[in-house]
Order: structure tokens, then C-alpha cells, then sequence
């Protein structure tokens, strides 16, 4: 047992008993997608039909300002969420200037817009639409069951990719995912402080980067294939979790250089920024699964499962199951389950 904290590895150990004991479920098959963008390089991407792209409800377009800080809504917010308009499942669009963005919106069972619940937003890999994204991996399906709104953003790239390095040639990703989280604090009734970030490869690559841009406002970020070293002020010390295969040939579990840092060099950094206890804890969740805890964080927790064998794809997720070279660790073990597990203790935890 970690001193201090009153739930130790509640997260790890359920994410062990579900890949011991569960069954990985039927989904929607989508191919592999190479990159040329060594920064962006991610499996993904699909060549099945998605499932049907916009769900019965409010299909509108927003009228959020681009760039509307969270701060300034959450002011203007009325705590009770009295007067919000009933909210469904759909795929939205947002103007930022003379483009339009688009994105899916992911509701918890039994949400009315009366009660206040947390928010995931879950960022694709190089290739990946929002529907193929939530296909592969899930994540609506699983936080629907925990109660979590999920919001899959569209990249504007052809293909899909984010502008993790801010450049100035392509569309400002960061003011778009800002301004998305300031219209859900408008729309919907939300925990505010309870905002967290995902993202596969390419998307983790920019989870990282999003999460310490200005205004701070993720209490937490999961990233699975990808390693990035902390960017946020010294003040800003989300918790950190990251999902790594030892096989991964597109962001190396050992790193690339200059170009990208490795899986075990990047979690020692986020610790450090983070301020947690010098010596972590391992767990073996299961064959070829292991979990490296950094405990007595400033705010919660630094984490880093390594998948040995495991490579590019989602582990757990369809594309994972039937990817050649992918170890047995990497096509059953659920990163879905182990993402929203950690999310939720956070909640949990306040």
C-alpha cells in the first residue's frame, strides 16, 4: 500500500482483471494508415464504413466564439445548470472563423442535462476520423457505462493529423479544441474541473501539448503510443498516464532521438514535473503487462503501462486484434478500460 493515498492501483488492478478475465468485444475492423509526417506517424485510419455518422438530436452548428477562454464561461455558467437546453448524442460542428470544425459528442446513460458530469476529450491518431477512432477504440461505448460526456474532435489535415508543433501554415489547433471545451461548458452541464484529455499517437502526441497550453484546463491526460515530454508551466501539473507497446515501430518504446523522446524518459519527466515520489512502484497486471506507479504527485498520479510486444494500434481495440507483428499482451490488453479506470479514480478522488 503507497503511503497516503486511500486507493492504491484500484485502476491497475481492475485494469488486470479485465484482461484476465474478459473477452475482448466485437467491433468495427479498420485498416492501418502509413504517415509521412515523422511526427504524426500512426496506425489507424479505416477503410470499413464507420457506424452511422450522426445520431438523432441537435445538429446545429454552435455559436461559440473562437478562442473563448474556459475561464470566461465558466464564470457566466449558472452552477445548477438551470436552464440548459436537453442535449442527444451527435456529430456537431463549430465555426472558427471561415472554417468549420467538426466533432461527435458522447452522452452518459440517463444524461438530461440537469446533473453535472466529467468530460473526456479524446483526440484520433495520424488517419483517423472520429467515428473510426470511437469504432476502434470504444471510448463512448465504455464511458457512456461510467458516466463520462465524450467529446471526438475532427482533424482538419488530409489526412487527418494534428498540429501538434503549432505550425503557422496549417489550421491553430489548440485555439480549436479550446474553444470546443468553452462551447460543451456552455451547452452542457458539466463538472468544470473535471475536463481530462486522450490520444492515440499522433493525437497523444498533441494531448501532451494541448494540456499545458494556455488556459490550463485538463485535470488529467492519457496518452497511448505516443511520448512526449512536459510543456506546462511549472505550475500546471496534470496527472499523467501512458500506455507504451516495446514493439512499436512508428513512436519507439526506446525513442527516435532527437525526434521524439522514449516511453520510460518521458514518464520520469512528467514525475518530476509532477513533483511525485522519487521511487515508483510495478505491477504486473498481467502476461506482458506492466504498470510503473510514481505515487505522492502534487496532483494525483504519473503512470506508465508498458504492453510488451505490443505495437502501434490501440491495444485492445480492433485494428490491435488482427495486427501482424502485435503480441498476444497487445491485441487483448483493454487501454480503453485502463484509460477511463484512471479518469475515474480522478474524479473520484476530487
Amino acid at each position: 500500500m503507497i503511503p497516503g493515498r486511500a486507493r492504491p492501483l484500484r485502476w491497475l488492478v481492475l485494469a488486470g482483471l479485465v484482461l484476465s478475465g474478459c473477452a475482448s468485444s466485437t467491433r468495427v475492423d479498420i485498416r492501418s494508415s502509413p504517415s509521412a509526417d515523422t511526427r504524426s506517424t500512426d496506425t489507424v485510419a479505416g477503410s470499413v464504413a464507420a457506424p452511422a455518422s450522426t445520431a438523432p438530436g441537435d445538429t446545429s452548428a454552435s455559436t461559440s466564439a473562437p478562442g473563448q477562454s474556459a475561464a470566461a464561461t465558466t464564470t457566466t455558467r449558472p452552477v445548477d445548470c438551470t436552464g440548459l437546453a436537453p442535449m442527444t448524442a451527435a456529430d456537431r460542428t463549430l465555426a472558427m472563423g471561415d472554417d468549420v470544425r467538426t466533432y461527435r459528442l458522447s452522452l452518459p446513460r440517463g444524461y438530461d442535462n440537469t446533473w453535472a458530469a466529467p468530460v473526456v476529450v479524446s483526440l484520433p491518431g495520424y488517419g483517423a476520423t472520429a467515428a473510426e477512432f470511437d469504432a476502434v477504440t470504444s471510448i463512448s461505448k465504455v464511458a457512456k457505462r461510467r458516466g463520462f460526456i465524450v467529446v471526438t474532435p475532427d482533424a482538419a489535415a488530409d489526412p487527418p493529423s494534428w498540429n501538434v508543433r503549432a505550425d503557422p501554415d496549417r489550421l491553430d489547433d489548440f485555439a480549436f479544441i479550446h474553444a470546443l471545451t468553452a462551447e460543451v461548458r456552455q451547452i452542457l452541464c458539466v463538472e468544470q474541473d473535471h475536463f481530462f484529455v486522450l490520444g492515440h499517437a499522433n493525437g497523444g502526441k498533441f494531448a501532451a501539448a494541448v494540456a499545458c497550453s494556455s488556459p490550463p484546463e485538463f485535470a488529467g491526460l492519457a496518452l497511448v503510443s505516443a511520448s512526449e515530454l512536459p510543456t506546462c508551466a511549472d505550475d500546471v501539473q496534470p496527472p499523467f498516464l501512458a500506455i507504451a507497446g516495446t514493439a512499436d515501430e512508428t513512436n519507439p518504446y526506446e525513442g527516435d532521438g532527437a525526434k521524439q523522446p522514449g516511453a520510460i524518459e518521458a514518464v520520469e519527466a512528467w514525475a518530476t514535473h509532477d513533483g511525485c515520489a522519487a521511487q515508483p512502484v510495478t505491477v504486473d497486471l498481467a502476461v506482458g503487462v506492466q504498470a510503473l506507479e510514481y505515487a505522492e504527485c502534487v496532483a494525483g498520479k504519473v503512470a506508465l503501462i508498458t504492453v510488451t510486444g505490443g505495437a502501434n494500434p490501440w491495444p485492445g481495440g480492433t485494428i490491435a486484434a488482427v495486427y501482424d507483428g502485435n503480441s498476444e499482451a497487445g491485441r487483448t490488453f483493454d487501454a480503453t478500460d485502463a484509460v477511463m479506470d484512471f479518469f475515474k479514480d480522478l474524479v473520484d478522488e476530487g
